[in-house]
Parts: structure tokens; sequence; C-alpha cells
């Protein structure tokens, strides 16, 4: 196990293409991995990913991982879930020893993104805000 072969297409023809990924956020088939203080959140057994519904995922920075084998789009957010969620946060490192089929490959682009985005909020040449550009 490790932090390597994401089942993910990352889709790199769509990240550019805005209107593209809106539409994948909006696709019912759409799922969100969050990830609360960067901890992403597991099944209640510990055993595999939890992607929520667009409903249920909370409001604040996202980012898309890419599309399944079927073509359904899953992205990762950032904050906190509802405690009713049959869902709980682990540690990244934990679910990288515990997550198989590349899964722990997508606990690890999702908190290195969210994380480099939370600590980089400014450009560091030229001091403007950063922003997601490429999904």
């Amino acid at each position: 196990m490790g932090f390597t072969g994401s089942p993910l297409d990352k889709a790199d023809h769509l990240r550019r293409d805005a209107a593209a990924i809106a539409a994948a956020r909006m696709n019912p088939a759409a799922r969100f991995l969050i990830l609360e203080d960067l901890k992403p959140l597991l099944t209640e057994d510990g055993s595999d990913l939890f992607w929520a519904r667009r409903s249920e995922a909370p409001q604040g920075t996202s980012i898309f991982l890419g599309l399944t084998a079927d073509d359904e789009p899953r992205f990762a957010v950032d904050g906190k879930a509802d405690d009713d969620l049959p869902a709980r946060a682990v540690d990244a490192r934990v679910a990288g020893a515990t997550l198989a089929g590349g899964r722990a490959a997508i606990v690890a682009q999702a908190r290195s993104v969210l994380d480099w985005h939370r600590r980089h909020g400014f450009c560091a040449a030229c001091g403007a805000p950063t922003r997601i550009e490429k999904a």
C-alpha cells in the first residue's frame, strides 16, 4: 500500500474548461471527498473513502480530482462535514497505510493541493491573490 496508483483519470483536457468543470460539479454522479483540517473522511469502518453527494459537501475550496472509470466526476473539498454523515475523519498517514486500490493516492492528491492553497493565498513574486485556474 502507498500513495501511488490512483484509479482516477485526472482528465487534463477538462481542467482549463471552466464550463466543463462547472457541469461536472452539477453532475448527479459527482462526489466529493471531504477533508476536515486536511484529514480525509473514511467510511465508518475505515475501509474506504467516503464520497459525499454535492448536497452533503460543505462550502469551501474544492478541487477537481478526476473521473472514475465510468466518467463520474470526483472532487475534494476543504471543510467541516456534517456530524450525521456515516464517516469519520482520519489522519492522511493512517488512510495511506490502510486504503487499497490506489485510494491513498487520491488522498495524497487531495490533501497536497488543498494544503498548498491554504498556505499560499498570495503570489510570492507579485503579491496578487492566488486562485485555482486549472480545476
